[in-house]
């Protein structure tokens, strides 16, 4: 399967290339220069490229967080410290480390079950929308720009669309994540019953070196109301330049008329 995401990627590259070279020559049009008409060109078509490269790499990589046997994470892990045994005397170069916590591990896992496994890739998915849309975004406003139509209602009207997928992608994407990875440790982590000789020296589990405890940790982040906002503003200034550009076509089209 993932032969064949990736050869559909290497085809859909091949054909943008083609398309690209095709498209990015040089034609001066309206006002614009040369020079300033070809870097619009090679900017809207570089954004348009790495959006479809980055929405196809990102529906492989979802596809290996859902069907991967194993795939590596950053799990919550109960937090511990591990305390040298009695006895034992560490002679340190410069710095001393009084106390300190483990919260995370790295690891790699497998047997997740699929509602887990789906969090995962939802999580890979939402962020990559909000890079997607962004994009797209880079690439309306250029081919606007090209066309010279700066403040056309379209590109507004995408610069609201890229405002609200930031604002549902940015917190969906942190609540997907962190569940996915809380479950995942959970799934990990949970053991329920052991044994060791009587000879070692251990309590409990958290006594045993190498046996993490399942972890929780959730934090919220706020930056997509934020760019939400800014993003809200942008598409309001233009959705306002759109009326004046179109209030000055009609009133220079009147003045012609009378001349």
């Amino acid at each position: 399967m993932f032969g064949l995401l990736l050869a559909a990627v290497a085809a859909v590259l091949v054909v943008l290339m083609v398309v690209f070279s095709r498209s990015s020559r040089t034609a001066p049009l309206g006002d614009l220069e040369g020079s300033e008409y070809t870097r619009l060109r090679w900017t809207r078509n570089l954004a348009a490229i790495f959006a479809v490269v980055w929405g196809l790499g990102s529906l492989v990589q979802a596809a290996q967080m859902l069907w991967a046997p194993a795939i590596d994470l950053t799990l919550p892990v109960r937090s511990i410290w591990p305390k040298i045994p009695a006895g034992v005397e560490v002679n340190q170069t410069t710095a001393t480390v009084l106390d300190g916590t483990i919260s995370q591990v790295v690891a790699t896992v497998e047997g997740l079950n699929l509602g887990t496994r789906a969090l995962l890739a939802g999580e890979v998915l939402l962020l990559a929308s909000m890079a997607v849309v962004a994009l797209i975004g880079v690439a309306q406003i250029c081919a606007g720009l090209v066309r010279g139509e700066a403040f056309h209602t379209r590109i507004a009207s995408w610069l609201r669309t890229t405002a609200w997928v930031f604002l549902a992608a940015g917190i969906g994407s942190q609540i997907a994540g962190q569940s996915g990875r809380n479950l995942a440790s959970a799934q990990a982590f949970d053991v329920h019953s052991g044994s060791w000789p009587d000879s070692l020296p251990f309590e409990s589990f958290e006594d045993i070196p190498g046996i993490f405890r399942p972890g929780f940790g959730f934090s919220l982040e706020f930056w997509p109301i934020g760019v939400w906002l800014v993003l809200m503003a942008l598409a309001t200034a233009f959705r306002v330049g759109s009326r004046l550009s179109a209030s000055n076509r009609r009133l220079k089209s009147e003045v012609e008329g009378l001349v």
